[in-house]
């Protein structure tokens, strides 16, 4: 772990950030998604944030980042998502045909730190996002239970798994969630008993 340094003070901020476009449509490709990625390493850059990992995938992006204390990462992401939407607008004519309203970006984002999630999970998540960017790939997870340690692979998007574990819920309880099949379903009755 490397702690980050301002004029008076010692952090460690990381956040795992992850944002949509309005009615999920798959537009970030080609020279849009190359436009999109420049607007927030500008904005990045302005506020002193670090991009360890970025991803702009064909609706969503994904971002984890090292925030300084001073910004908050709602403005962030606002300033983000702002500068963002009105540059594709006005550069990308289709674009604009498309959002009627003024709006790019979907309502919201998500946001953890990095205290619910371990930096390994983030990272490791956002790499099988490089290899597969649909968003929905195999996700592993493997954790220890009464009966020795339990590894099972399921497929939903990674956000929704991010969000659980970052709640709280428990293993048994997201893979329940998230089972595809009855035999995936039968294996975790199995390994509760």
């Amino acid at each position: 772990m490397q702690y980050d340094t301002c004029k008076h003070c010692v952090f460690y901020h990381r956040y795992h950030i992850v944002w949509s476009t309005k009615y999920r449509y798959k537009v970030l490709t080609g020279a849009l998604r190359q436009h999109v990625r420049d607007i927030c390493r500008q904005v990045c850059r302005e506020n002193e944030v670090d991009i360890l990992r970025g991803v702009v995938s064909g609706d969503h992006v994904h971002m984890f980042v090292s925030v300084p204390p001073k910004p908050a990462i709602s403005d962030l992401v606002r300033k983000m998502k702002g500068r963002s939407s009105c540059r594709v607008q006005r550069e990308f004519p289709a674009i604009r045909r498309r959002y009627r309203g003024c709006r790019f970006w979907g309502r919201g984002y998500f946001s953890t730190t990095n205290g619910a999630i371990t930096q390994d999970i983030a990272l490791q998540c956002l790499e099988q996002h490089i290899a597969d960017p649909s968003g929905r790939q195999t996700v592993v997870v493997q954790f220890r239970h009464l009966m020795g340690w339990i590894r099972i692979e399921y497929f939903r998007p990674v956000v929704r798994v991010l969000k659980m574990f970052s709640y709280g819920v428990s293993p048994l309880s997201v893979l329940r969630h998230c089972a595809n099949s009855y035999a995936a379903r039968k294996q975790l009755r199995c390994a509760r008993n």
